[in-house]
């Protein structure tokens, strides 16, 4: 399985890469730490199963960053997973 994480906050991806690499070995895990480079990342990558997304990243935010996937036809099954506050 392979799982992209996009979070701007370099100690929580360690704690997300630890807990994943500790729950399973054959989880490749790929990591951006804004929309531009996850976007990249997912077009470059078509095996991408599935996203681990911080809401609230310099730059943008990530409702309108899965909007933007939709928009150009890429379905991921995502996870939200940020300490904003949605209202």
């Amino acid at each position: 399985m392979k799982v992209l994480i996009v979070d701007d906050h370099p100690l929580f991806l360690v704690g997300l890469r630890h807990i994943f690499t500790a729950a399973s070995h054959d989880i490749e895990l790929l990591e951006a730490t804004n929309f531009a480079d996850a976007l990249e990342l997912i077009i470059q990558d078509q095996d991408i199963d599935w996203l681990c997304l911080d809401l609230q990243i310099p730059g943008g935010n990530g409702i309108g960053f899965i909007e933007r996937l939709r928009n150009r036809g890429i379905t991921l099954p995502v996870a939200i997973l940020t300490a904003a506050l949605i209202i």
